[in-house]
């Protein structure tokens, strides 16, 4: 026992290691010990989290500053407060794939610089992956786009080796002989699909036209579609769904639209065009097509001419009310009531009757002695100038909105009360349609309200007697033309006389024992509109307004006739006819191929009755 007691002693002196530091806690860091138990607990606690937010963010503000160091000197300050602090730790790695970027933001400039595209993308993807706010990385990578946009801008277009017009005389000749004369005149590579079938016969007549036009109309004839792989390589393919969906390539674009409406920018592309993919986004008005670059391209002209600014106007309105009223009242008011005044006793009885006295009749209304002339006058005038969109409504409201209160009996007994307001006043409602020559036709809508006198309902509901007068039109005016509406008059006249009867009548004397009263209103209202276009649609040009699209069957593909239009007969006389360009060597003969001189050409055409096509299709654009 006592062995076990001194080896349990001699532990004590052994040097035991420090226990590892906690995860999150920089070296050298030291974690501070809890908060006494004292009362001043809470404030010592919300004191320390004022301290690590107010550090925390002077680090991120250091941090976008771009000073690094200060960030992270801050944010060991806020650790060594709080060593759990996942913000800061989170802070901190960032800080450190910072201090990366610079590297790989140059490394990712030299291989863009070697022509290594993807390998800088990947680089410079990687550092905006951590940091999308880096304005080099965003360069670099704007530039990569960039390029890659030139190069899908480049559309292989065919090259030939010479730049003279070709011609070809072929009767039912084999389409790939046809294609192998081709090949050898014009040195393009003609790959055709394995289903272009071996034994198609095909017959061809064509003199001085351009390589395009010869290849359009020998693919037209037979039903057939090309591929351009580059400059000197083409695929040929049968004019098939099938097919088709194998060889053309599709391309997404993405509209973003700043003033036409989403929905109807995708119907319209749905209806002209049949784009086979679509998808809108009516939050950032945004449309998504997928479809061949054919139908792309027609797709753009088409969300250029509609995606314009709505046409806009301002309204100079000027609204004159004028009020004018004369009021007469010209007697002596006598009294037309008497009344027994009986005190404090509810009930008049015959014995009270008997004793009354002169104090207690009383006489109503007051005798009066009435002389008044008043004349008034008011003008009422309203100038706004509003901004209108063309086909959106704009109201004016000149006046009061007067409360009705409406009380509601619930079943319960309960009763509440509701308030509705009732506009009065001058009402003015308008609504432009401005068309291409700056004319605008104005739908105007004019309510001139006057308030009357109140009743109250048996259910003790007030009502207000409301007196109006409207005029609804539709007129056109120009820009800055100007129109005055007029005669919405009201004209009210009144006489009151009250008299006593009998004495009243006599002839003048009777003006002794009456009193006349007399109210003349009279109401006009003028208005004046003049409408003022700030923004109108634009004038389409001729690229806009017509848009050649091809065939149902070949959507995009730009017929031989607009590529090089033949002269129209009105304008032959006031042309120069270019000189016929020398014919090109016809292909070498085969058995199923006729080639024939051009006076041969000419007795051959005749006989088959016009089967071969005319001598001249059509002039180069060049000529």
């Amino acid at each position: 026992m006592a062995m076990v007691l001194a080896g349990l002693a001699s532990c004590t002196t052994l040097p035991w290691e420090n226990p590892p530091p906690k995860a999150g806690v920089p070296p050298g860091s030291t974690i501070p010990q809890a908060a006494p138990e004292t009362p001043d607990r809470m404030a010592y606690l919300k004191e320390r989290a004022s301290r690590v937010q107010e550090l925390q963010e002077s680090a991120e503000r250091a941090s976008l500053a771009g000073d690094l160091d200060e960030a992270e000197r801050l944010l060991n300050e806020v650790l060594s407060m709080d060593a759990q602090n996942k913000r800061a730790l989170t802070e901190l790695d960032r800080i450190a794939n910072f201090r990366r970027h610079p590297a790989m933001v140059e490394e990712a400039r030299m291989l863009l610089e070697k022509g290594d595209e993807f390998a800088a993308e990947k680089r410079v993807r990687q550092v905006l992956m951590e940091n999308p706010k880096n304005r080099d990385a965003l360069q670099i990578y704007t530039a990569i786009l960039k390029k890659r946009e030139d190069k899908k801008a480049l559309v292989p277009v065919l090259k030939t080796m010479s730049s003279k017009p070709i011609s070809l005389e072929f009767r039912e000749a084999n389409l790939k002989m046809v294609f192998e004369a081709l090949s050898r005149t014009t040195g393009i590579n003609f790959i055709l699909d394995k289903d272009i079938r071996n034994d198609q016969k095909t017959t061809v007549f064509i003199k001085s036209a351009p390589l395009q036009d010869v290849l359009d109309s020998l693919l037209s004839a037979n039903q057939l579609q090309k591929k351009v792989i580059n400059e000197d390589t083409v695929v040929i393919y049968p004019n098939t769904p099938l097919k088709a969906r194998e060889y053309q390539e599709l391309v997404m674009r993405t509209f973003y639209l700043a003033n036409a409406d989403v929905k109807q920018t995708a119907v319209l592309l749905k209806t002209m065009l049949q784009v086979k993919d679509i998808f809108t986004d009516e939050k950032i008005n945004l449309v998504v097509i997928r479809d061949t670059p054919d139908v792309i391209r027609m797709a753009e002209q088409l969300v250029l001419a509609q995606d314009i600014a709505d046409p806009e106007v301002v309204l100079d309105v000027e609204i004159l009310e004028i009020n004018r009223n004369k009021a007469t009242e010209l007697g002596i008011k006598y009294p037309n009531q008497l009344s027994v005044l009986s005190g404090d006793e509810a009930v008049l009885t015959m014995n009270t009757l008997k004793n009354l006295s002169s104090s207690e009749i009383g006489v109503t209304p007051n005798p009066a002695l009435n002389f008044r002339d008043t004349n008034g006058a008011a003008n009422l005038l309203a100038n706004p100038s509003i901004r209108v969109r063309n086909r959106e409504k704009a109201r004016i409201h000149i006046g009061d909105r007067i409360p009705v209160i409406t009380s509601n009996v619930s079943s319960t007994g309960t009763i509440s009360e509701s308030v509705q307001y009732l506009d009065v006043g001058l009402k003015l409602e308008v609504e432009p349609s401005v068309n291409i020559e700056d004319d605008v036709a104005i739908r105007i809508g004019l309510d001139v309200g006057t308030l009357g006198p109140s009743f109250t309902t048996i259910n003790g509901s007030r009502v207000f007697q409301i007196g109006t007068r409207n005029a609804s039109t539709l007129l056109r005016l120009h820009d800055g033309e100007t129109q005055i509406l007029a005669g919405l008059i009201n004209d009210q006249d009144r006489s009151d006389i009250s008299k006593l009867p009998g004495l009243g009548d006599i002839p003048l004397l009777g003006r002794l024992f009456s009193n006349k009263a007399k109210d003349r209103t009279k109401t006009d209202v003028i208005l004046s509109i003049t409408p003022h276009v700030i923004r109108n649609l634009p004038v389409q040009s001729a690229a806009t307004a017509e848009v050649v699209i091809g065939t149902e069957s070949s959507l995009g593909r730009v017929p031989t006739s607009i590529r090089g239009a033949a002269i129209p007969a009105i304008l032959a006389p006031y042309l120069t006819r270019p000189p016929a360009a020398a014919p090109a060597q016809p292909a070498a003969p085969t058995g199923n191929s006729a080639p024939a001189a051009s006076g041969q050409e000419k007795e051959s055409n005749e006989s088959d009755g016009g089967v071969g096509l005319p001598k001249s299709l059509t002039y180069p654009l060049g000529q």
